[in-house]
């Protein structure tokens, strides 16, 4: 460890030799020493040996301060400072900041995920399963679920222990911000009985689950699907314990976006009395 003045004094053989070899010794050993050199010049090395492992500095264009070039960490040298961007790096000193300066901005996009393009990267919405509030199906002659976002594009309804106290097939229809839509529906549903026999029914006020028995508590789900624009097309499959399931399938044509469900009989006057509904929907 050396430093020097960086001059040659004018003086006889054996002082000139000593202060080249001071100036050399400063030279080679990057002017290391636990404190700046006194004297200094623009881009000058120093090795800082104040901290353990020595710190590499070296003087600005100005030769007004040092800038810390990086650490002399025996396992490996260890670049200090911030680099920017443009050069590489990050322009910032921690992983949270570093990531904050390389992404799009994240400020007003919590619970976004980053999508690209292949080409651009954005901050998108990435429209999960939401699940809807269940709600008892033991009185009143339907239920509806309404607020559905516009951005729905599949909604499932389950049925669990649901009873009405008639005869009269449960009902599904859609509905827009004018009202439930009651026309319009093409949809055929299939009753199978564990004895083998088949029964066959249509239905045009909605989508129907052809559930014909009073006594009957149904469980099952009925999928609603985006098919395009304001079209809609139906699955479900409701079981009536072991004694018979249902398929229904079916279509409908809204006038406007939909937004909400009802859950009701053909004849309209049939009360639920048992059982819960809810909903799932998913953009």
């Amino acid at each position: 460890m050396a430093q020097s003045d960086i001059s040659v004094q004018d003086a006889t053989f054996p002082s000139v030799r000593a202060d080249i070899n001071d100036n050399l010794a400063a030279l080679f050993s990057q002017s290391s020493g636990n404190s700046a050199p006194s004297v200094t010049v623009a881009f000058q090395p120093w090795v800082d040996t104040s901290s353990s492992p020595p710190v590499y500095k070296m003087r600005n264009g100005s030769n007004s301060a040092w800038i810390t070039v990086g650490v002399l960490d025996p396992a490996g040298f260890q670049i200090g400072g911030i680099t920017p961007i443009a050069n590489g790096g990050t322009g910032a000193i921690t992983a949270a900041l570093a990531l904050a300066a390389l992404l799009p901005s994240q400020g007003g996009n919590a619970g976004k995920a980053l999508v690209t393009d292949a080409t651009t990267a954005t901050w998108t919405t990435i429209n999960g399963i939401t699940s809807g509030t269940a709600v008892a199906s033991t009185s009143g002659t339907a239920i509806d679920f309404i607020t559905i976002p516009s951005t729905t594009k599949r909604i499932t309804v389950m049925f669990a222990g649901v009873s009405t106290s008639g005869t009269s097939s449960h009902l599904l229809q859609l509905g827009t911000s004018a009202g439930v839509t009651t026309s319009g529906y093409i949809c055929s549903a299939v009753r199978f009985f564990q004895s083998g026999t088949i029964a066959t029914d249509n239905f045009t006020t909605g989508f129907g689950t052809n559930s014909q028995d009073a006594a009957g508590v149904y469980s099952g789900s009925i999928v609603i699907s985006k098919f395009s624009g304001n079209n809609w097309v139906v699955q479900g499959n409701i079981g009536m314990g072991t004694t018979l399931f249902h398929v229904t399938a079916g279509s409908i044509s809204l006038a406007a976006v939909l937004d909400r469900i009802r859950i009701t009989t053909v004849n309209g006057t049939d009360t639920f009395d048992a059982g819960s509904i809810n909903i799932l929907y998913e953009g």
